[in-house]
């Protein structure tokens, strides 16, 4: 019940950020802000390194990480966490169509360094991405014995999942809003598969004790 109380309150800041961004159809505040600070720092063509980084959230890169990290967790025998990756990243993918189509934000003016396409709000990028890097850190800090490791699961999610975000930003495809409602959204997502996990394993541990699930 507690992953519930959360996922309402995620929905309920994305809704606020949606609220300030819909009337408008433009840049909020924040917005300009952040354009303005991102400004100062181009300089010229963008790096071979940003490119690269940004390729982490394109769609080829986003489903071969879902795919193996799902494989691997499965010859690892862990199912629930091979499912729990591929639920997110699915779930994450048809809300972010379903939220972009119906809000239909037009994307910032940029460059042109990035070839996008669609609407701009929610960010894809940082929403599934929030959602693979996100449950793959999850998964880890779950599943993994050595401390170490989840250390290390938790840093390396973290460190994606906001290079993304700051890549976006620096070639003019999204507003900053884009990125925080996207991220709220991955999370909405994450926080459904670990209710998801919870809730299969409690069932699984009474099965295995023979005592009888309480009713909802």
């Amino acid at each position: 019940m507690k992953h519930i109380g959360w996922m309402l309150v995620i929905a309920i800041l994305f809704g606020v950020i949606a609220v300030v961004v819909i009337p408008a159809q433009g840049p909020a505040a924040w917005d300009r802000q952040a354009a303005e600070l991102l400004g100062a720092d181009r300089q010229g063509e963008p790096s071979g390194l940003l490119l690269a980084l940004n390729m982490l959230g394109s769609t080829a890169a986003l489903a071969g990480v879902a795919l193996l990290s799902a494989a691997a967790a499965w010859w690892l025998h862990s199912r629930r966490a091979a499912a729990a990756v591929l639920g997110t990243v699915i779930a994450a993918m048809v809300l972010n169509r379903v939220l972009k189509t119906a809000i239909g934000r037009p994307r910032p003016d940029h460059a042109g360094w990035v070839e996008v396409t669609g609407y701009s709000f929610p960010s894809g990028n940082a929403m599934i991405g929030m959602a693979l890097y996100g449950i793959l850190a999850f998964v880890i800090w779950k599943y993994a014995r050595s401390g170490a490791l989840r250390l290390a699961g938790t840093a390396a999610g973290a460190a994606v999942i906001l290079i993304l975000g700051y890549c976006r930003l620096y070639f003019g495809v999204h507003y900053l809003t884009d990125i925080a409602a996207g991220y709220l959204g991955g999370l909405f997502c994450i926080t459904g598969a670990a209710g998801w996990l919870k809730a299969f394993e409690t069932r699984l541990a009474q099965r295995r004790s023979g005592t009888r699930p309480r009713a909802m």
